[in-house]
This record gives structure tokens, C-alpha cells and sequence, in this order.
């Protein structure tokens, strides 16, 4: 395999670790990174946490530095996107003018952001939050006394929201749906993360989405569908992610609401293989397509086509996990449950310090800590484990967990 290229699309988080992992696995051929962005690959979660609150004084979340690029032989075409690729040559078309062959591929092209599609949502002060560049346009204008506008009510905003208002901004959150959080469907949660808003000082609006934007070269105000004229310095977009597949479409992948791979990682293609939020992979533990939009997946998936791109067999099919730092609200949340006929409460609601356990009938299928992430750990081992936990012991606070799983 010395002699072998394996080539990633994809300079995120899951680029990133899925060429840590083919070194760790002991591949010796080439490896070339193609990025469309200028720095190496790093970390999205901190841009919209420790980035908002420290602005350039953030420590880049780097994956790999440059002294390990340069260690581990790492060939690197940053600033240069792939435009196209062609299965039967196994070459890449680069917006260079170039092309890259390669033996095996790694698609990891992350997500694309919802765009708002309204007039004057071009202007400089209507900002999204991808990127690290993005992040520290929005940090600059996080001051005490500006008027920041968050259009979402998913973690994204929220994160952005409560940064702001640590701030001291003055921020409303715009939420379309009747709920925060209503695609997890668990309305214990977002009672606790709408009224933990609300005592902060930020002003929730459900149900309420912008109309219109008073725009000339930036937006000063928007209409909002209450009818209320509302002035703003700046407006955060966090309206959710779709999955990057153009490239994977255009070459005749398979694809459906992501890069469709198996535990592997491999795609339609056996010298393909895609991982991170670009893909729906089939994960074994679930018996069922997952797409997800996590830091873990972007973890262990590429790890997972990384080991393989190198000759190993692994399979990925770890309980999934997500988490959200809100100012002193964390949240964390694992198991994708298909179908959740009972909550149980372990703690107490009122103080925002409890586990929510989700059931199907007798079976645990997800587990919610709020301000408990020490409890996280277990509950994901509880969801990796064949055993049935008795409602009224996962219930009682005066029960370890660690002790359910003995």
C-alpha cells in the first residue's frame, strides 16, 4: 500500500481524524487533504461557545497541527475545492485547474447551512455560523448595549443566543415552531430551556418568524408575522444543516438525505467511503439509517473509514450522543429512540438538574441529562447494554446508576 494515494475531500473535524486514523492503522502510501477552506482541519463545537465569548483569544480547535502534517507526510490543497469526481479514472477536478488521482476516497464534506429567503438577507450584518471566520464576525458584534437578533431556536441559536447575553447584549430568539427543541420531541426539555432563557434575560418569541427586512446596506429592522416592527444591530441565522452530497450525487453515488454508507463507511462505491454530517449510514446497534449532525459521529465514523481506507474491517455502531453548552445550561442527549412511550423524570424539573429516561414499552432507549453531565457516561453504557432497568430504579435518585449496570 506504500505506493497507494488515499485522497480527502473535506478539511473538517471527520477529514481530519479519518487521516489521523490511517496512520494510526498504519497505511504508508500517500495521503492528500483537499480543502476548501485555508486552515487545517479543526473543530466546529467551539465557534459557537468558547470562540463567541473570547473572540480571537480562542485557542484554534485544530484536529492536527502542521508539525504532525508535516511528521506524518501529509500532503495538504487548502483554499481549493473539489469540483468533480470521476469514478472510472478515480481523478478529482480542482478549482486550480488541477486534478488528483487517488485509490481510495474519502468524501467528508460536511453540511450546507439553511439560507434565509428573504430580500436584504445578503447584507453584511445577516450572519450564519459555519465556519471560524463566521464565528469571530459574529463575536465582533457581541458588546453590551447591541440589539442581536438569533432567527432558530435549536442549539445552534441558543448557544449564540446565551453567548450574546453573557455579552451583554440585548437578544430575542425567534422560533417559528410552538416549542424550542420540538424536533426531540421531549417537552420536559424544552420547558426548562425555555424558561432558563427567559430568567437570563432573553427574550423568547415562539411561534413568530420575520416577514420582511427594512434593508439598505445592512438591515436596521425586520417585520415579524406578530406585526411588531423590531430593530436590530445584528441577525444570527440558525435554521439547520443539510447534508453536502453534490459531489456524490453528480458521480452517481448513492444518496438519500446524505451520502448513503454502511458500518463501514463505505458508500455505493467499495473505494469510496464518506463520514460526518454528509452522510446516512446504516449503524447496526440501531438496525437502521441514521443521519446525524454530531461531534461524535464526525469522530467515530471517520475513525471507523479511516481504519478501513488503511486495510482494517471496523464497524461503526457506537450509541449516539450530542451535547449543548448554553452559558450555565448543558445539555446532553443520547440514543436516537424510534418510538418513546413513556419519560421518566430522575431529579428535580423545577431546579434544571435531572436525567429525562426515554422508554419503548420495557426496553431504555434514550437518556437526557440537564446539568448532570457526570451521569452521561453511564447512560450511555445503560443504552449499550442488553439489560431491562426497572422504571421505579432509574427513578429513584437514592439508586446509582453505576450500580444498575452490576
Amino acid at each position: 500500500m506504500a505506493s497507494e494515494t488515499n485522497v480527502v475531500i473535506g478539511g473538517g473535524q471527520a477529514g481530519g481524524r479519518a487521516i489521523q486514523a490511517m496512520r494510526r492503522s498504519g497505511f504508508a502510501g500517500e495521503i492528500v487533504l483537499i480543502g476548501d477552506e485555508k486552515h487545517l482541519p479543526y473543530e466546529r463545537p467551539p465557534l459557537s461557545k468558547d470562540f463567541l465569548l473570547k473572540g480571537s483569544a480562542a485557542k484554534m480547535p485544530t484536529v492536527l497541527d502542521q508539525a504532525w502534517a508535516d511528521e506524518n507526510k501529509l500532503t495538504l490543497r487548502l483554499g481549493v475545492a473539489a469540483l468533480g469526481i470521476d469514478r472510472q479514472a478515480r481523478t478529482i477536478a480542482l478549482s486550480d485547474g488541477s486534478s488528483q488521482p487517488y485509490h481510495r476516497l474519502l468524501i467528508a464534506t460536511g453540511a450546507r447551512l439553511r439560507r434565509l429567503a428573504l430580500d436584504g438577507a445578503d447584507r453584511p450584518n445577516v450572519l450564519y455560523l459555519r465556519t471560524v471566520e463566521e464565528s469571530l464576525a459574529i463575536e465582533s458584534y457581541l458588546k453590551p448595549g447591541a440589539s442581536i437578533l438569533v432567527i432558530g431556536g435549536g442549539f445552534i441559536g441558543l448557544e449564540v443566543a446565551a453567548a450574546a447575553k453573557v455579552r451583554g447584549a440585548k437578544v430575542t430568539v425567534l422560533e417559528a415552531a410552538p416549542t424550542l427543541l420540538g424536533r426531540m420531541g421531549v417537552p420536559e426539555l424544552s420547558e426548562t430551556v425555555l424558561r432558563y432563557h427567559r430568567a437570563l434575560g432573553i427574550d423568547i418569541r415562539l411561534e413568530t418568524f420575520v416577514l420582511e427586512m427594512e434593508a439598505a446596506d445592512t438591515v436596521r429592522a425586520v417585520k415579524l408575522s406578530s406585526g411588531e416592527r423590531l430593530e436590530t444591530d445584528l441577525i444570527v441565522v440558525g435554521i439547520g444543516i443539510d447534508p453536502e452530497t453534490k459531489l456524490a450525487v453528480e458521480s452517481g453515488l448513492e444518496v438519500d438525505n446524505g451520502i448513503v454508507t454502511d458500518e463501514h463507511a463505505r458508500t455505493s462505491d467499495p473505494l469510496i467511503y464518506a463520514a460526518g454530517d454528509c452522510t446516512r449510514h446504516f449503524n447496526p446497534r440501531y438496525g437502521r439509517k441514521l443521519r446525524l449532525e454530531s461531534w461524535q459521529n464526525a469522530q467515530m465514523q471517520a475513525d471507523t473509514a479511516g481504519r478501513n481506507m488503511a486495510g482494517e474491517n471496523a464497524s461503526y455502531d457506537a450509541v449516539s450522543w450530542i451535547w449543548s453548552d448554553q452559558h450555565e445550561l448543558n445539555l446532553q442527549v443520547a440514543g436516537v429512540p424510534d418510538k418513546v412511550t413513556e419519560t421518566v423524570v430522575r431529579g428535580d424539573l423545577g431546579k434544571s438538574e435531572f436525567v429525562l429516561f426515554q422508554y419503548d414499552g420495557e426496553k431504555l432507549v434514550g437518556g437526557i441529562t440537564v446539568n448532570l453531565a457526570r451521569e452521561m457516561p453511564i447512560i450511555r453504557r445503560m443504552l449499550a447494554s442488553d439489560k431491562l432497568f426497572a422504571k421505579t430504579h432509574v427513578a429513584d435518585s437514592s439508586v446509582k446508576l453505576r450500580d444498575l449496570l452490576k
